[in-house]
């Protein structure tokens, strides 16, 4: 049986399209959690009510990855059909690789199986340039076989987690009043800016969750940063192994959680994408095995 979850309001020429009404959700029924919080940063910090949703112009002509943002002038946050493309490409990634090591089936860097380098690799071409979704070879969450049914709905789950901290990362910058400095800010001021915005999107998004499931889909999120350049280190935003160690610490996690493992194949992901040397070796838990191969790195 082949499954088919296009619809006439789906709205966009990427197969990511079909959860556009989900990621409306999901973030809804979070600020039904911290509606004062919400309403407050309407009220007086100028939040936009709308999101600005940019899909590409044709299934064959469109935008490169612009991940999302807040206006400043507007207060309005901007996310991108392109970048959900991505950010779903890349959850699929990471679960498939972490469900094969927990399952017994794969190492700590296993090689990549044809889904998973076929996935991979349409996904990064998107940071430098936009081209059409095959979803007759490339697994997607559109179109898909009965066999594949119940790992892309797990990955539909974990993408919307991912993108959840994100939305709630871009509300926090306005809600911290971080857009209403007039850019007269030094650099190491920015970094703190999304040290403070990820804390606070941690606080709203956990209010009633499952901290290991939030702690996946901030992983995913952190970590798909990482592909778009070869240097962890970034001028303006704090390096992503920092925003890990801060979120789980902040979460407390266990050293063993799975959120760690996700961190750790990202960073095996990013490795060989930039033909870069990671030293490894065994570790008694996956925190222990993130600290060791990004310490060389810092």
């Amino acid at each position: 049986m082949k499954f088919n979850n296009y619809n006439s309001t789906h709205k966009g020429y990427l197969p990511v399209r079909v959860l556009q009404h989900n990621i409306i959700n999901e973030f809804e029924q979070v600020v039904c959690v911290f509606t004062n919080a919400s309403a407050s940063a309407i009220a007086n910090k100028g939040l936009n009510k709308e999101i600005n949703y940019i899909i590409n112009e044709d299934g064959q002509n469109g935008f490169k990855v612009v991940p999302p943002c807040v206006y400043v002038e507007s207060k309005k946050i901007q996310i991108q059909e392109t970048f959900l493309a991505y950010l779903w490409g890349i959850s699929y990634c990471l679960y498939t690789f972490s469900n094969e090591i927990i399952s017994g089936e794969g190492k700590v860097f296993p090689e990549k199986n044809n889904e998973i380098n076929k996935v991979f690799k349409y996904s990064c071409s998107l940071i430098n340039k936009y081209s059409e979704w095959d979803k007759t070879i490339i697994p997607n969450p559109e179109q898909y076989d009965e066999e594949f049914r119940e790992d892309i709905e797990k990955v539909n789950k974990i993408f919307l987690m991912a993108f959840n901290f994100i939305l709630c990362h871009e509300f926090s910058h306005v809600e911290c009043g971080h857009c209403n400095t007039n850019g007269n800010i030094s650099d190491e001021q920015r970094k703190e800016f999304e040290i403070d915005a990820d804390k606070r999107a941690i606080e709203l998004i956990t209010t009633g969750q499952n901290t290991t499931s939030v702690g996946y889909g901030i992983s995913v999120a952190i970590i798909s940063q990482v592909f778009f350049g070869s240097k962890l280190h970034q001028n303006i935003h704090p390096d992503a192994d920092v925003r890990i160690m801060n979120a789980f610490t902040q979460l407390e996690l266990d050293d063993n959680d799975q959120s760690w493992l996700i961190a750790c194949i990202g960073m095996a992901l990013w490795s060989d994408k930039y033909s870069i040397d990671l030293f490894w070796r065994e570790e008694n838990s996956f925190k222990e095995l993130f600290e060791m191969i990004t310490k060389p790195l810092d």
